[in-house]
């Protein structure tokens, strides 16, 4: 059976393989399989099926449906219960080539699911996780995450649900979680 490749727009695949370091037949590649998986051919995923191109293409293997949920609600920019192609790509280019400081802000906006401007501690612990489950995927050193959620816990034990702020101050106090993250 031959499968004929759908053609993405040479910009948008230029401008991803500069920006994310992606390879233009990693990029045609997930093209691919988001149009393969877009049955009603309306240019959009709708959660499950986003779900299932994530895992597929193992951009974070391991992770936990319920991470690529929050995934998706951020994905979803016009909050249509339906994710386009480029609103993927640009997001996902964000998180591969974002500064520590931008990774500490997305990873704080994934998990203020309520939208609260804050995280509670079972947020911090899902982060926590899904962090390490990440950094193991791509065999880097993990072991610093438990001490950052340790000091963000101790600081909620005190202070209640923390805001961006403390989050960032925290953060760039741990030299070897912000290094992760780099």
């Amino acid at each position: 059976m031959l499968m004929t490749k759908a053609k993405l727009k040479g910009s948008l695949a230029k401008e991803l393989e500069q920006k994310a370091q992606f390879t233009v037949e990693g990029i045609e590649n997930f093209y691919d399989s988001f149009k393969l998986l877009d049955k009603a051919k309306s240019g959009t995923l709708e959660r499950m099926v986003f779900k299932d191109l994530i895992k597929q293409m193992q951009f974070f293997p391991g992770v936990p449906d319920t991470t690529l949920d929050n995934f998706f609600r951020v994905f979803d920019t016009s909050n249509t219960g339906k994710v386009k192609f480029t609103d993927m790509a640009t997001a996902l280019t964000v998180i591969s080539i974002s500064s520590a400081y931008e990774k500490l802000r997305i990873l704080f906006n994934l998990y203020d699911v309520d939208g609260s401007q804050t995280l509670a501690p079972d947020e911090v612990l899902i982060i926590g996780h899904s962090v390490k489950i990440v950094a193991e995927a791509l065999r880097r050193d993990a072991r610093h995450i438990d001490e950052f959620i340790e000091s963000v816990l101790e600081f909620m034990d005190e202070s209640g649900p923390i805001q961006f702020e403390d989050w960032l101050n925290l953060a760039n106090d741990n030299g070897k979680f912000m290094e992760l993250l780099g």
